[in-house]
């Protein structure tokens, strides 16, 4: 019998201004691995494609947009041996969609690293080597942080990424 993997859930971080998103995409990207799966949660306009974003741009990856009617696009990064797959799942729902979960399960099986907006639309998402990141709309300016991670090594990386987050959201006033 498979033993479930180690879940963390780490305190919130907000409510913060919107500054504060690039920092916590640049300590999150500090820590994204290969084969690692970030769900992002979060009402429409809570700053899920922001967070994206920052996090592909401190990766080096450069205009990335949300796939929203395209589903998924695959951006490489620069100097690393992964690609960074950005998904959008704001559309799912019809049948046949099962075909975008597998293309998630391969490209993460393959090294790739991927950043699935409305993540709470998959029934079934990897077990471990996940982070879940809820960002809840505190304000029209300010935006709160839920972060849990699913496995050994995914709990680990979170829990670096989150000491560098705290060190930089803590000097900005408001957060």
């Amino acid at each position: 019998m498979n033993q479930p993997a180690l879940r963390c859930k780490l305190p919130s971080v907000g409510p913060c201004p919107p500054r504060v998103t690039s920092k916590i995409g640049r300590s999150l990207a500090a820590c994204l691995y290969p084969g690692l799966c970030v769900l992002l949660k979060g009402d429409l306009g809570s700053g899920k494609t922001s967070l994206a974003r920052e996090i592909g741009a401190a990766l080096g990856v450069s205009g990335m947009k949300s796939p929203t009617f395209t589903i998924e696009a695959v951006h490489r990064v620069p100097g690393r041996d992964f690609s960074l797959l950005h998904c959008d799942l704001y559309r799912i729902g019809q049948p046949g969609d099962d075909a975008v979960f597998s293309s998630i399960e391969e490209h993460l099986a393959s090294g790739d690293a991927a950043l699935v907006e409305w993540g709470e639309l998959w029934r079934r998402p990897p077990d471990s080597d996940r982070w879940d990141i809820g960002i809840s709309i505190c304000s029209e300016s300010t935006r709160a942080f839920d972060l849990s991670a699913f496995g050994e090594r995914a709990i680990a990386a979170l829990g670096e990424a989150y000491a560098v987050m705290l060190d930089a959201v803590t000097k900005e006033a408001g957060c």
